[in-house]
């Protein structure tokens, strides 16, 4: 165990399990602090780490809510930093590389506040807490917390307060979220981004890959319980929009036990993209935003087995059920006209039926499905297949 009272070093390792530095001033690392195997302790001092950080798995940083870590140096760091179990604390981490490099993250990290003055912070698989009384400060699309994995962002969000920037986006690009509480109580939320819009929620197909959304889910959760009393504004930038995403008629969508449909409206432009917002929510769970052409599914009673393929549809859609009553088909357009009924069978076992789309628009359509005592109603998307001209 060494002692440091140095104010500055070229270079500092520590190599055993058995090695530890505490430092007894602030210290400035002009070269790399190596951290191969053993505990670097702040002890309430600042660290400003100027040349690189090295480490193994058995190396770590143990933290001080009193003290600041300063990455200023060049360019990304060659390794990940990781705190102690127990001493993953900090008053202030701040970034200031010269190159707008990513610092990544590999261990929680509870702090009162994140500077990017250059630079962002990546978060692998564990949760970055900003104290009550902390913020994260100097974001922008080009520099802002990047989650890569289920790791959370979690700050507190007070009652009847402005908005609340969670500054997050992928490893590509920035989509934050903003988040306003009308009633209810002060707590910590916790949001998490990822790549996709799953049937499921978090889990399922990607219907991303081939529905007009933009390709993200933002998972909000709370401490204090799963409902809440809240507004939210969601923000991506266009390259996260796919599949002929229009933006002009788009909304907010909610999963509970499926994705939700509201009203749509057009987008906000802001500095970094785009922008919905939806007021008055009160529940919590997975978010993603849709147009009015994506069919992200319904809400269904798992009771009757239903499967409906292919989705988008190019010319005939089939219906695979089983149901042990009679079922009423129907299929209803946009404006809530019904185009197609059928009556069938049900006997318990597995069916089948197809329609055939091709003397239908291409849009959106609902299926419903309805017996006596059950209902399903799914979205679709017609997509005709483009005539082909066959040569003489």
């Amino acid at each position: 165990c060494i002692d440091a009272s140095v104010g500055s070093a070229d270079w500092l390792q520590l190599s055993t399990s058995n090695d530890s530095i505490t430092i007894n001033n602030n210290i400035d690392v002009n070269g790399t602090l190596d951290l191969s195997s053993g505990t670097f302790n702040m002890n309430g001092y600042d660290v400003e780490i100027m040349g690189d950080f090295s480490a193994q798995a058995s190396g770590y940083m143990s933290g001080n809510s009193q003290s600041n870590l300063v990455i200023s140096t060049g360019g990304s760091l060659t390794d990940t930093i990781r705190f102690m179990v127990g001493r993953e604390y900090l008053d202030s981490l701040i970034i200031n590389t010269i190159t707008n490099a990513d610092i990544v993250l590999g261990s929680a990290l509870t702090t009162d506040n994140v500077t990017l003055n250059n630079g962002s912070l990546v978060i692998m698989g564990y949760d970055l807490t900003i104290n009550s009384t902390g913020e994260v400060v100097g974001y922008n699309n080009t520099k802002y917390i990047k989650i890569d994995g289920g790791a959370n962002l979690i700050q507190t969000v007070s009652v009847s307060a402005p908005y609340k920037t969670f500054p997050v986006g992928n490893l590509n690009s920035y989509s934050p979220a903003h988040i306003q509480i009308n009633s209810g109580s002060t707590d910590k939320y916790a949001v998490n981004i990822k790549n996709g819009v799953y049937d499921g929620g978090t889990s399922g197909q990607n219907s991303a890959q081939f529905q007009s959304v933009v390709n993200r889910t933002w998972n909000i959760s709370r401490s204090a319980g799963t409902t809440t009393d809240m507004n939210l504004q969601l923000e991506w930038m266009s390259s996260a929009e796919v599949n002929g995403f229009d933006r002009s008629q788009s909304y907010i969508s909610h999963y509970t036990s499926s994705w939700d449909a509201v009203a749509t409206s057009s987008a906000t432009a802001t500095t970094a993209g785009y922008m919905q917002t939806r007021l008055g929510i009160t529940s919590l769970r997975p978010f993603s935003v849709a147009d009015n052409q994506a069919a992200l599914g319904i809400e269904e009673d798992k009771n009757m087995i239903t499967q409906l393929y292919p989705n988008p549809v190019k010319n005939d859609l089939t219906i695979s059920y089983q149901a042990r009553e009679s079922v009423d088909l129907r299929v209803i357009d946009i404006t809530g006209k019904v185009v197609y009924t059928e009556r069938l069978e049900g006997n318990g076992v597995g069916l089948k039926t197809r329609i055939d789309f091709s003397n239908y628009p291409s849009g959106v359509y609902l299926i419903q499905l309805n017996t006596d005592t059950q209902k399903i109603t799914k979205k679709i998307k017609y997509v005709p297949l483009p005539n082909i001209v066959k040569k003489k």
